[in-house]
């Protein structure tokens, strides 16, 4: 009986293993990750020489040209948040100067937007 009681106490190891995955989700989710591809200069390990096909080809291959080439063809104009609210704020100008005051640049194109 004891033991029953002591198991049931404690927690297994898939359990523990289960509410700390959910923990560094939740935590994850709650930032803005940013990611850095590393990527060797050259195939001779050698130290200040650069081979630009070495990196166009690694390039290539992480499918960073790709999403480049996406990122183009689907938003081929991008504006920095308080260019874009002072180019298009006079769409909504009574709509966002009540609920825009304060705002940075980011909300107010959220606001903007709505």
């Amino acid at each position: 009986m004891q033991r029953a009681a002591s198991s049931i106490l404690r927690d297994s190891v898939g359990s523990q293993f289960s509410s700390q995955l959910q923990l560094l989700r939740k935590r994850i989710e709650s930032t803005a990750p940013h990611y850095v591809r590393c990527l060797k200069p050259n195939d001779d390990l050698v130290p200040n020489s650069f081979d630009p096909l070495v990196i166009a080809d690694q390039l290539r291959c992480a499918g960073v040209l790709e999403a480049i080439r996406v990122s183009r063809v689907g938003f081929p104009h991008r504006y920095f948040h308080d260019h874009f609210v002072q180019r298009y704020s006079l769409l909504v100008a009574k709509r966002l100067t009540k609920r825009g005051r304060g705002l940075n640049g980011c909300d107010s194109c959220g606001s903007l937007v709505e």
